[in-house]
């Protein structure tokens, strides 16, 4: 939606409310800015940073009269931050859905995110908001309808017909719609042709083998006569008894070629001696965490070794392998060492925020001196303090503790502020400020 659609929408709900009242304050009421730049600040005093600035003729819709600050709808030309954190964007880019409960919308200052401390209202898990850019950590949306912002009363006057209607009329008359996200189309998908597959040649059957060729018949007749020949000679069963026991003597001919194989000069047989202590530190290391290991030094020893003219193939590819694995080590272990350092970082700057927003001063809703009630005491009505005026000795408002152990009893007739939330009882006829905390600001009968 617009910013001109929404000021339009907010026109005509402004000429509504008119319609239906009169001239009279009574809330809520459309009043007119009657001077320029006139700031629109985050609360009611002057100790709040401003967030917007109207000019005269400009109308907003005011809802309450705070001591002389008027709270009115936040203007559609203003924003809000929230975290990116608890924000979910839609596809359109444009809109987003809330994650959580009571997440937290606040007053922007001109000092930036940072420094805009106010907050004007809670969300919660899945109400929807418009974002209108980002700032850091945080997203820009539009104002939702239950923001409001304060102004000093005399900068605001009952708007007349007229007045809003000319406000309305400033507008163009026919309100823009809302841009309609560009989306382009996608292109599309090319269809994957599958080439047929190619089938398989058939496997080409072995030729069976060959079938023994069958012995000749004169081969035969050869071994026929000399099976009997052998037991006419003496001499043969003595053949084979000479002959076992040189059966065992022949594997002992390969170990014969090992020691004629000569050792290259300078060659160590099996692991250098210092590679084999460099392994033995290498394993040591291992059992330490990555961050306390001495991977540059460790370095350093394997590529003095690699230098050494004794070592084998295998050595020198155990010791190349070992200095490539160190160099990723330090790498990881310098990635893991910027990881902590930007913790730390992170750490030290929540707890400056900390420190800086324990250090601002506490925002009272109202002061003045806390006083008992007669009639709401606690019997038959609820128990009720009156917060009285110092100057004209008036009640301005009734005080309702929310915690019920919080007794104010010991701060009776003293100067107090009020933290809490102002509403009107419509039962009692009665503005209550539900207090969450009260504070003794100055004996009695302190200005």
């Amino acid at each position: 939606m617009t910013t001109t659609f929404k000021t339009s929408i907010q026109c005509a709900a402004i000429l509504a409310v008119f319609a239906a009242g009169s001239l009279a304050q009574n809330f809520p009421f459309a009043g007119v800015v009657n001077s320029d730049k006139v700031n629109i600040r985050a609360g009611a005093g002057e100790n709040y940073y401003p967030v917007i600035q109207l000019d005269r003729g400009a109308i907003v819709m005011v809802h309450e009269n705070l001591y002389g600050w008027y709270k009115v709808t936040a203007p559609a030309d203003s924003f809000c931050y929230v975290s990116k954190e608890f924000v979910k964007i839609d596809a359109g880019g444009q809109t987003g859905s809330i994650i959580g409960q009571s997440v937290r919308v606040r007053a922007p200052s001109p000092a930036g995110p940072d420094d805009s401390y106010k907050i004007l209202l809670r969300l919660n898990d899945g109400d929807k908001v418009r974002v209108l850019g980002e700032a850091g950590a945080f997203y820009k949306i539009a104002p939702p309808p239950e923001a409001r912002l304060y102004v000093k009363k005399e900068m605001i006057d009952v708007a007349t017909p007229e007045q809003i209607a000319a406000a309305k009329n400033a507008q163009p008359a026919t309100p823009e719609a809302p841009a309609a996200p560009v989306v382009k189309p996608e292109a599309p998908a090319t269809p994957v042709v599958e080439k047929p597959a190619v089938p398989e040649t058939p496997a080409v059957p072995e030729a069976p083998a060959a079938p023994e060729k069958p012995m000749k018949a004169t081969q035969v007749a050869v071994v026929t006569p000399e099976a009997p020949a052998a037991p006419e000679t003496p001499a043969a069963p003595e053949k084979p008894a000479v002959e076992t026991p040189a059966a065992p003597e022949a594997p002992a001919k390969p170990e014969t070629p090992i020691p004629a194989v000569p050792e290259q000069p300078g060659v160590v047989s099996g692991p250098h001696p210092k590679l084999t202590d460099l392994e033995a530190r290498y394993s040591e290391m291992e059992k330490l965490p990555l961050e306390k290991q001495s991977l540059a030094a460790l370095q350093m020893d394997y590529e003095h070794l690699s230098t050494s003219e004794d070592l084998s193939p295998e050595d020198k590819r155990l010791i190349k392998a070992r200095v490539e694995l160190l160099k990723n080590r330090q790498k990881l272990q310098a990635t893991l060492a910027e990881i902590d350092a930007v913790k730390k970082q992170m750490a030290a700057a929540d707890q400056q925020r900390a420190d800086a927003d324990a250090k601002k001063p506490k925002q009272y809703i109202a002061v003045g001196r806390l006083a008992a009630s007669t009639l709401y005491t606690g019997d038959k009505l609820p128990l009720l303090y009156r917060l009285v005026d110092q100057l004209s000795g008036l009640t301005v408002a009734y005080v309702q503790p929310v915690k019920p152990d919080m007794d104010l009893t010991p701060i009776l007739n003293q100067y107090v502020g009020v933290v809490g939330d102002k509403e009107y009882d419509p039962a009692l006829k009665l503005n209550i400020i539900k207090a969450k905390d009260v504070d003794a600001l100055a004996p009695t009968g302190s200005p």
